[in-house]
């Protein structure tokens, strides 16, 4: 009957000891999938960091290079100017790229419902003052204009003498050729800024677009990877736990094994004083 027990004892050890192993085995596992998790994770981070550094643009200043008797390259060269931001604005991370393009410090939105809508009324705020600048410009090219033929026609008036008049009228028809030279010149850089400008706006538009895509995909991303991470130490608490139960049932079952054997040397013992 001893050694039956005995015998029991030996293989309910054996299966112990396997199942300590297995446990062990899972939580190597769990922890290199939590490892890989984490550097997933960091990956994603830094994915989303890289795309928000290079997303550096603004929808600024094109009209502070447009002035009379510039030349064409001078034009071209402000379609280049939102490359050259300055300062940094005092947000989050997340919102770097949208403060920058409309030169504020912060967003107050929440959900990329509303932020669509305050970048849609920011840059039509933006567009309308800009149009109302051109036309002003515009306006005070042509009131300009109408001085100078004003100028040239009270000259013509006061000058008597024929062959002053006729100078006169020669140097200020020269004169007022060259003024719309320039005027002609003025409104065709204004009329490639407005186009620039458009063009801008759209760009900027389906940039706005692209940005909000990528930034839901990446929330996404972010989350499923931080669910498998908690249901991973989830199981592994979980293994954790079995494996301190074991344990104890282990540390148990070796008094019990030293009680047992201590009973049957006794017995043993016995049987053997009666037999002498």
């Amino acid at each position: 009957m001893g050694d039956w027990s005995l015998g029991n004892f030996c293989i309910g050890y054996a299966f112990e000891n396997v199942d300590s192993a297995v446990l062990q085995y899972q939580n190597q596992r769990l922890l290199q999938q939590i490892d890989k998790q984490k550097h997933d994770l960091q990956d994603v981070e830094a994915k989303i960091k890289e795309l928000k550094d290079k997303q550096v643009g603004c929808y600024g200043l094109i009209l502070l290079g447009l002035c009379a008797g510039r030349s064409q390259n001078a034009l071209q060269s402000l379609d280049g100017a939102d490359y050259s931001r300055g300062s940094i604005p005092s947000c989050s991370a997340e919102e770097m790229f949208l403060c920058r393009l409309l030169q504020r410090d912060s967003i107050e939105a929440n959900g990329n419902d509303e932020i669509a809508k305050c970048v849609e009324e920011a840059l039509t705020l933006h567009l309308t003052s800009t149009r109302e600048l051109l036309k002003l410009l515009e306006h005070t090219i042509y009131s300009h204009r109408e001085k100078t033929e004003s100028i040239v026609h009270t000259l013509d008036g006061k000058i008597s003498s024929e062959g002053q008049r006729f100078n006169c009228k020669f140097i200020a028809m020269i004169s007022s050729s060259y003024l719309r030279l320039m005027m002609d010149r003025v409104v065709k850089n204004l009329r490639e800024a407005i186009d620039i400008l458009h063009v801008k706006q759209l760009e900027y538009a389906d940039v706005i677009r692209t940005y909000l895509s990528s930034q839901s995909t990446d929330q996404s991303e972010i989350r499923r990877i931080t669910g498998e991470l908690d249901d991973s130490m989830t199981e592994l608490e979980e293994s954790r736990r079995k494996l301190v139960n074991l344990k104890m049932q282990k540390d148990v079952a070796s008094g019990m094994h030293n009680l047992t054997s201590g009973a049957v040397k006794g017995t043993h013992l016995k049987n053997q004083q009666k037999g002498q």
